[in-house]
């Protein structure tokens, strides 16, 4: 369909105060998103993608249906989640899975479960119940690396992370190895969900820091009831 006709249908809608449904608009923004990294994979000839927050594979699920083939390292510190990707993609042989998380020190700390899991964080959520507390372990990423570097021959990396509100203290662990990352992929805030997370305006400049410049934004989470976005998506490339 051509993009005028689009726009006339758009158009048309907004003068009859015609709301665009969210699930419409939502499945439209995720496969645009969708897209735009399949096109990135592909220019940047990457043959590693870090998964940092797997919960059940969502990421790892529509990597493989946009047709990229070759590794994929999944971090998933929950044990319900790790071992629901572990019997769900037990047939994959090019994804390998720690049942750790990912942090800016080694040792252990709680991590905090809540009735959705996708919303599981080391840090005191604000405004969401905690379920349950768990001792889990955390590694910093340049602990591992050397460990995944043995597994890929040459690679070149797209790191996402998603891990509620935690994302810095996990690049902040990664050290050196963020100036390998072709494509690095983390959730911002644009309204504080967790205590002590940063802002979006510390994410920009700390992603800046290290080397990152950023190439789109796509909201992922919402709150309906205010039409305000929470969360975006952030990809970045290297500058």
């Amino acid at each position: 369909m051509k993009i005028k006709y689009l726009n006339r249908i758009g158009y048309f809608l907004l003068k009859k105060k015609i709301k665009i449904p969210n699930l419409f608009s939502k499945l439209f923004l995720s496969f645009y998103e969708k897209s735009i990294l399949q096109e990135l994979l592909i220019r940047e000839q990457i043959n590693c993608v870090l998964d940092i927050g797997s919960h059940k594979g969502s990421f790892i699920q529509s990597l493989r249906k946009m047709g990229y083939k070759k590794h994929i390292i999944s971090f998933e510190p929950t044990l319900s989640s790790y071992q629901y990707l572990k019997n769900n993609f037990s047939n994959d042989k090019n994804l390998i899975f720690y049942n750790i998380a990912l942090g800016d020190f080694n040792g252990k700390q709680m991590i905090n479960t809540m009735s959705l899991s996708n919303l599981n964080s080391l840090l005191d959520p604000i405004d969401i119940d905690i379920q349950s507390k768990v001792n889990i372990k955390v590694k910093k990423l340049d602990e591992i690396m050397p460990d995944i570097l043995k597994k890929v021959k040459n690679p070149r990396i797209f790191c996402k992370i998603d891990t509620q509100g935690y994302d810095l203290n996990v690049l902040k662990g990664a050290g050196e190895y963020v100036n390998s990352f072709k494509i690095l992929q983390s959730e911002i805030s644009i309204q504080p969900l967790y205590k002590n997370s940063p802002n979006y305006i510390q994410s920009f400049e700390y992603f800046e820091s290290i080397g990152f410049k950023v190439i789109q934004l796509f909201p992922c989470s919402k709150n309906n009831k205010l039409n305000e976005t929470l969360e975006f998506d952030c990809i970045m490339i290297q500058k």
